[in-house]
């Protein structure tokens, strides 16, 4: 019995210690504080002011981050903390701003090339161009 409740107690103890365990999301404040903000002040005119970030879409804020004009600034940062500072700029979360109402929602079709017209190979095109009489006229003349 004593084995049991021991057992039992390491069980309800282990995803308590994982939980504990588990890194927290970094603060996007501190990050924008310690990696952005020395250029992003307010009323700066030669890069967007905070005011002006908070315009921008999480993704957008990403995607400078990741592959646009702050590649460079965002490679000292982590992918976590990349988001982190696009959602503390924004106010938005990356999750919620990826849907937007103007975007389609239905797949794009693709044509069927085999549908519709399509070029005549060379040898249809001969066929369907020439007549009997284009044909005697080109035998005579090649005699």
């Amino acid at each position: 019995m004593r084995f049991k409740s021991v057992m039992l107690a390491l069980l309800l103890a282990a995803p308590t210690a994982a939980m504990a365990q588990q890194p927290q999301p970094p603060a996007g404040d501190a990050l924008f504080t310690r990696a952005c903000a020395t250029c992003h002040k307010p009323g700066q005119t030669a890069v967007p002011p905070p005011e002006a970030l908070r315009e921008y879409t999480p993704a957008a804020v990403l995607n400078a981050l990741t592959n646009g004009k702050m590649a460079i600034q965002g490679a000292t940062l982590t992918t976590a903390e990349r988001v982190a500072v696009a959602e503390f700029v924004t106010g938005r979360t990356l999750a919620a701003s990826t849907r937007r109402s103007n975007q389609c929602t239905a797949g794009t079709p693709t044509a069927d090339p085999m549908r519709g017209p399509r070029w005549p190979n060379a040898i249809s095109f001969f066929i369907r161009s020439t007549s009997p009489l284009t044909l005697r006229i080109g035998v005579i003349s090649s005699r």
